[in-house]
């Protein structure tokens, strides 16, 4: 009977392949933001008005191949972003009120608040903590090309009912951050 090697990854012990998991995420995440912010300064300094989807992310070309300089620059700056992303979450789990969590359920959208632990460790399951859902989400809307695919991947698995009353409130999401966006400017 051999024990897996654990090692300390976010604080907390995980298995040396949960932790390969988790640095993998991470990576291929770090990858694509910092591809997408490459190609924004770039068209910003030349500009040019970047292409978003549907999901409010850029549409970036295959052959984009950024310099090396200005991946250093971004590839810095995902640090620092992600520092602060790991650090709100830790203040949402020190916090005392319950957090939201929006799910659907029997064709209906139910809102459920939950009292957090006080850590970043794995709470919602054996292989899955906060920033790897982050990371695993920021990957899923890269690969989805509209809202439509975006909740299919979300819902998969679910009936066709389930499916469009997801998107219909995505839809609905983006309508207001589209109304927001363009009062303020």
């Amino acid at each position: 009977m051999s024990k897996e090697h654990k090692v300390h990854l976010r604080g907390a012990t995980v298995s040396e392949s949960e932790k390969i998991k988790a640095t993998s995420l991470e990576h291929q995440f770090k990858n694509i933001w910092v591809r997408n912010m490459c190609f924004i300064h770039i068209n910003k300094e030349q500009n040019i008005a970047t292409p978003f989807n549907e999901l409010g992310q850029p549409i970036v070309p295959d052959d984009f191949e950024p310099s090396i300089k200005l991946v250093q620059k971004y590839r810095k700056w995902f640090t620092r972003e992600m520092k602060e992303q790991s650090k709100f979450f830790q203040n949402q789990l020190r916090s005392s009120e319950p957090i939201k969590f929006q799910k659907v359920k029997d064709g209906e959208i139910e809102t459920e608040l939950v009292s957090p632990s006080k850590s970043l460790k794995h709470s919602l399951g054996p292989l899955s903590s906060y920033m790897d859902d982050y990371y695993s989400a920021g990957i899923a809307i890269s690969k989805c090309k509209t809202i439509r695919e975006y909740a299919e991947h979300i819902c998969a698995g679910m009936d066709e009912a389930s499916i469009k009353m997801f998107e219909d409130h995505l839809n609905k999401l983006h309508a207001e951050k589209r109304k927001t966006f363009f009062k303020s400017k």
